[in-house]
């Protein structure tokens, strides 16, 4: 999970920017070429991202994630760059700009935010729509990511066999996240 060119947040904004694109001009140790994807907020009120065209994208998945009662809704987007990395966005309310949620400032709401997207990538994982060999995360916001994916595998209540995973399709299609 990282930030995209359109999101670029100060230094690990560079760092999760160039990184992929430094390992897509490498091959791997048996000549095969990388592929990369990401999973990012998709910030609805951030100017440079309203450019994208979010709504344009495919739609991957819309997510309910149960939490405190009142689901948390997000949508999926995929978009192959030019760079040749795929990107998904995760969108919602949850998301207008970054740092509008800030840690220290609205704690709550901060960590509601980091809920959505690592459970949206978590659950890209389990869908089989990206298949890392490795991880990287960018910030303190995807630290969840590890606990999700490992609470998934082990515990048949985990966060992740809760949420209501919808794709397209004809009518309502609704995905079941495997057993552990």
């Amino acid at each position: 999970m990282m930030e995209i060119k359109e999101s670029q947040q100060g230094g690990i904004g560079d760092v999760g920017y160039y990184l992929p694109k430094a390992f897509l001009g490498r091959p791997t140790l048996d000549g095969r070429p990388n592929q990369m994807s990401r999973v990012t907020p998709y910030y609805k009120d951030m100017d440079a991202m309203k450019g994208i065209g979010v709504e344009s994208l495919p739609k991957v998945a819309r997510l309910a994630i149960p939490y405190e009662g009142a689901p948390i809704i997000v949508d999926i987007y995929k978009r192959q760059n030019k760079a040749g990395m795929t990107d998904y966005f995760v969108a919602g309310d949850d998301f207008t700009e970054p740092y509008a949620k800030h840690d220290m400032l609205r704690p709550l709401e901060a960590i509601r935010e980091a809920v959505a997207l690592n459970v949206a990538a978590d659950v890209l994982i389990q869908m089989g729509e990206i298949k890392p060999d490795f991880i990287f995360m960018s910030d303190w916001q995807s630290g969840l990511l590890w606990a999700y994916l490992e609470e998934s595998v082990n515990e048949p209540d985990a966060l992740l066999r809760r949420v209501r995973v919808e794709v397209p399709g004809p009518g309502l299609v609704e995905f079941s996240l495997p057993a552990g």
